[in-house]
């Protein structure tokens, strides 16, 4: 007998003999509405809802439903686990449009859809950072993409052909590029070849987003000329590669530095229009002398781009794997202690999370930041340093 049939037979037996069965605690059922994210008093009905959980087993889909003629609508309760985390979907404008992931259920939920676009009018580039390593064996060249939509949802142009996949954002890529490797952003999961690059499947939401790839361009150890091209405006162009390692020039561009990374030879340039190549060259001597390492590259993130994504990079595609403890099988082992450096990604992490939870008055986040950001820096020089 199952133990659900066990429970509804002591219920029915407990009423019979006017004794009060013992209830189970469940957590109140999900309700929410559908609402448009231009205009949040206007409610949408009559288009699905659904609620997906997320854990370490997979994707599962827990319930379906309908928003009503007022936009509302009703999940049946979820257990709180710590180690699940739900999202509640809509299918608005013809894409599922995801809200905000949760643990706990919240208490009169709003889903905020958006339309869709196939025109890239509202989005750009906002900062285009190209880190280029020169060695023996070719250019190493590392992108990092801040990009913005100011509009509805960009899907991507329509199809060119019915049995290729619809692509949304594309990035140019220059001839004889190899070796291509997307390292991170939510934009980075799925994505396919194009003629000119690689273009990514993923629908691209109102905001911010980031991505972050590599790829080596072949050179004969004395000149390459290159252009760096977006079939989006870019705001903001920097090239940078490290003292001594080759002659930089770049089209338009002007020489910048930074007393955070003075180690560094950057160029940088405003306003470039779509579709406008900017040519860039490089030059011996110095081929492959102090060759560009992850940290000296994280400490020009955190010195020019001075944000969440070259905090977020470090963290996820830095730091090795954790060692498994003495005893816990394999070679037995201690774990790797966190080198100073790790210990400050971590703490400047934290830092932002609880600024954006709003636990953390701006006032003290601000200086709080500087300082960690400053000690981070000067970490990371001595990690090259001892390297």
């Amino acid at each position: 007998m199952s133990t659900r049939s066990l429970f509804l037979g002591a219920a029915a037996v407990a009423s019979l003999l006017s004794i009060p069965a013992a209830r189970e605690r469940t957590a109140p059922a999900i309700e929410g509405t559908v609402v448009l994210a231009s205009d949040s008093l206007a409610r949408v009905r009559g288009v699905d809802v659904r609620l997906v959980a997320f854990s370490d087993t997979g994707v599962s889909l827990v319930a379906t439903g309908t928003s009503d003629t007022q936009g509302r609508f009703r999940f049946p309760a979820v257990p709180a686990d710590s180690s699940v985390y739900y999202r509640m979907e809509t299918l608005y404008a013809g894409v599922w449009q995801p809200g905000e992931p949760f643990v706990t259920a919240p208490a009169g939920a709003r889903l905020a859809v958006f339309d869709t676009t196939s025109s890239a009018a509202r989005v750009a580039v906002e900062k285009l950072h190209l880190i280029l390593n020169p060695l023996e064996s070719g250019v190493a060249v590392t992108a990092i993409y801040i990009l913005r939509n100011d509009g509805p949802i960009y899907l991507g142009a329509p199809r060119a052909a019915y049995d290729r996949p619809r692509v949304a954002l594309e990035f140019f890529l220059p001839t004889g590029a190899e070796d291509v490797q997307v390292f991170d952003g939510s934009l980075a999961g799925h994505r396919i070849p194009t003629q000119r690059g690689f273009g990514s499947l993923v629908p691209f939401y109102p905001g911010i987003d980031t991505l972050v790839f590599g790829y080596t361009l072949p050179w004969d150890g004395k000149r390459l000329r290159f252009p760096v091209e977006s079939p989006y405006p870019i705001s903001s162009l920097s090239v940078i590669t490290m003292q001594g390692t080759a002659q930089l020039s770049v089209e338009g561009a002007e020489r910048v530095s930074s007393e955070e990374a003075p180690d560094l030879v950057a160029y940088g340039r405003r306003a470039v229009p779509a579709g406008t190549p900017v040519m860039v060259e490089i030059r011996a001597p110095g081929v492959g002398r102090f060759p560009l390492s992850w940290a000296i590259v994280i400490a020009l993130g955190v010195a020019l781009i001075g944000g969440a994504a070259a905090i977020a990079w470090r963290r996820r595609t830095v730091r090795p794997a954790p060692t498994p403890p003495a005893g816990a099988g394999g070679n037995g082992s201690a774990a790797t202690p966190e080198s100073p450096a790790d210990a400050l990604v971590d703490e400047i992490a934290r830092l932002d999370d609880e600024y954006e939870a709003g636990t953390l008055p701006e006032a003290d986040y601000v200086p709080r930041r500087r300082e960690l950001k400053e000690r981070l820096v000067q970490a990371l020089r001595e990690e090259k340093g001892s390297g």
